[in-house]
């Protein structure tokens, strides 16, 4: 899927600006003073941002997998491992090269409908996966695990 562009902001904020890209939701860093400077930078490098959202989402499953097996063995068996998550929003530091992705359960798949015994990922889970400069990814969960 290509990019959108980063323009016409959903609203300001004392330390960001809101865009929507799609269905993600994405916030360029920076002080008011700055802020057209830095969306300019973020839109340059947009492309190659929204293109590591895929890396972004694998890295969260990773992390996720050793966290949660049983609910991913469920999903590998069921062959629906490939829909459970996915990025919802994008944070962009454009003064520091770097990118942090908010990856959440993808809700365009509802496993109640497709096979209502498959296992839900836990509520409120939530993984931060951050693309520094050199492009190396770092996740973290957020949320509560109920395994």
């Amino acid at each position: 899927m290509k990019s959108p562009p980063l323009s016409s902001p959903l609203g300001s904020y004392s330390d960001r600006d809101e865009f929507q890209a799609g269905r993600t939701l994405v916030w360029v860093l920076g002080p008011p003073e700055r802020r057209d400077e830095l969306v300019a930078i973020a839109n340059m490098q947009f492309s190659e941002i929204w293109a590591c959202s895929e890396k972004a989402t694998a890295t969260a499953v990773e992390l996720s997998r050793s966290e949660l097996p049983k609910f991913w063995r469920a999903h590998d068996d069921a062959g629906t491992s490939s829909r459970q998550l996915k990025v919802w929003g994008i944070l962009i530091d454009a003064a520091a090269g770097s990118t942090e992705y908010d990856v959440r359960e993808n809700l365009d798949f509802n496993p109640e409908l497709h096979c209502p015994s498959l296992p839900l990922l836990p509520s409120k889970r939530s993984y931060r996966v951050v693309r520094t400069p050199d492009g190396v990814y770092a996740a973290r969960a957020v949320g509560t695990s109920n395994r």
